[in-house]
């Protein structure tokens, strides 16, 4: 992965974004990665598979919550309820969406 300084991204943004275009550019900051710039068709995929991870981490939270349920272990399952709908709230939330 190439990367620009943080001082140089500032002063060279044009060729910033020129590099960009070719794949995703490291920022650093003090010798330290910071930042990453990327295409916004690289961001597309990466946003895609997060959120299939984030539902499908919904799915097996719900179907684990009914099988601890129907095992007699309400409060086990009851737990695993409410974490699921905190999940939820937060895929949910419009400040996450474009």
């Amino acid at each position: 992965m190439r990367f620009f300084t943080a001082d140089r991204a500032k002063r060279k943004f044009g060729a910033l974004l020129k590099a960009a275009d070719e794949g995703p550019i490291e920022i650093r900051k003090r010798g330290r990665r910071a930042y990453v710039l990327m295409p916004a068709c690289f961001f597309d995929v990466y946003e895609a598979i997060r959120d299939a991870q984030e539902e499908a981490r919904v799915l097996l939270t719900a179907e684990t919550a009914v099988a601890r349920c129907l095992a007699g272990a309400d409060a086990d399952g009851m737990k695993i309820v409410r974490e699921a709908n905190s999940l939820m709230r937060t895929m949910l939330d419009p400040r996450r969406r474009r």
